[in-house]
């Protein structure tokens, strides 16, 4: 693949401005590729994404510690960019994970016969645009997202329900803490906004260590 990528640029002359690493860009390292190419953040991903690796990918970079992307630009299923740019009512762990970091928008439709030959699915390009801090304030980016996906990781129950089995929390203990945060105890987990899911990681943090003795 790089080899091809190297003889086509060198066909059309452009070989000399441009940098091709081979490379699993899953264990790039950002501060190093921008190291090769002699440059200097801010930077910007463009990508055609395999549907296998694209949840992998976004948060490999939007989670970058040293070194986050400004944008990422990125053509992907058209299902799952109707899946990360949702509106509270139908977000999912996914999209919860995308917009805490970054401003998601669907840009436009790719339909099949653009391609050759013609794949089984539609495509869509999107754009992040990252965040210069997470879209809400939490008590920790960990103690965010172990709240998150413990109520995702049964989406379609109630959240007293969910959030009981995935938390581990005793019988009536959700109850409380949803209500404490004035949250509908009956609501599914996709109905809720990041402010809403940022107000239970709080609540937890500050009641963690009555309810870990009480679950026990």
């Amino acid at each position: 693949m790089a080899f091809r990528a190297r003889r086509r640029l060198a066909a059309q002359g452009i070989d000399r401005s441009v940098v091709v690493v081979e490379q699993d860009v899953l264990e790039t390292d950002p501060v190093e590729a921008l190291a090769l190419v002699a440059a200097q953040p801010p930077y910007g991903l463009v990508g055609n994404l395999p549907y296998a690796i694209t949840a992998p990918i976004f948060r490999k970079f939007l989670e970058e510690e040293d070194e986050q992307p400004a944008w990422m630009l990125a053509m992907i299923q058209h299902e799952v960019a109707q899946r990360i740019t949702a509106n509270p009512g139908k977000l999912s762990l996914m999209a919860v994970s995308v917009q805490f970091y970054a401003e998601a928008e669907m840009l436009f439709s790719v339909e099949r016969e653009a391609f050759d030959p013609p794949p089984q699915v539609r495509s869509a390009v999107v754009m992040l645009r990252v965040r210069d801090r997470p879209a809400v304030d939490v008590p920790s980016v960990e103690r965010f997202f172990e709240v998150v996906r413990g109520g995702f990781r049964s989406p379609r129950k109630q959240l007293h329900n969910a959030l009981s089995q995935g938390v581990w929390l005793p019988p009536d203990g959700a109850i409380e803490w949803l209500e404490a945060c004035e949250i509908e105890p009956a609501r599914r987990p996709g109905t809720l906004t990041l402010e809403e899911w940022a107000r239970l990681a709080w609540w937890r943090e500050e009641h963690l260590e009555t309810y870990s003795e009480q679950a026990r």
